[in-house]
């Protein structure tokens, strides 16, 4: 297994990838994805080419805190889930945030996504009583 930067050549296959992450319409511009400085999406590909796994770190500056980070989209495909894969991918990531110099690093989770959110609080992440709002435009 490797771990890489995605290519604009991903789409197809992280489109498929992402109908097991969720059944809502999926609003990826590849290239846009691949052209922000402040998004660093990897693909986690095995030996013959097949991306089984992605996630993206996104960066940005919060004037209370500093330079900050949101991990979004892990997902690893359903019959690669259990062999450590999603770990190795949130620790590229989680280098890559210490190496920007990031201070902290926030991810939301559904509940029902126990295994999930194990490995999270594995890694180090704290659950927070916060509420989250979503206004959508």
């Amino acid at each position: 297994m490797k771990i890489r930067k995605l290519k604009s050549d991903d789409e197809s296959q992280l489109l498929k990838l992402f109908a097991e992450l969720t059944t809502s319409p999926i609003n990826l511009n590849i290239q846009e994805v691949i052209n922000d400085k402040n998004c660093h999406a990897i693909v986690l590909e095995n030996k013959i080419g097949e991306i089984v796994g992605f996630a993206a770190l996104t960066t940005f500056i919060v004037p209370t805190k500093g330079r900050v980070g949101k991990i979004e989209d892990v997902i690893i495909r359903e019959t690669f889930r259990g062999k450590g894969l999603g770990s190795k991918l949130l620790d590229k990531l989680i280098e890559i945030a210490k190496e920007k110099g990031i201070v902290n690093i926030t991810l939301t989770s559904n509940p029902s996504r126990i295994i999930a959110r194990n490995l999270y609080q594995k890694k180090g992440f704290i659950l927070l009583e916060t509420g989250v709002f979503l206004l959508k435009l």
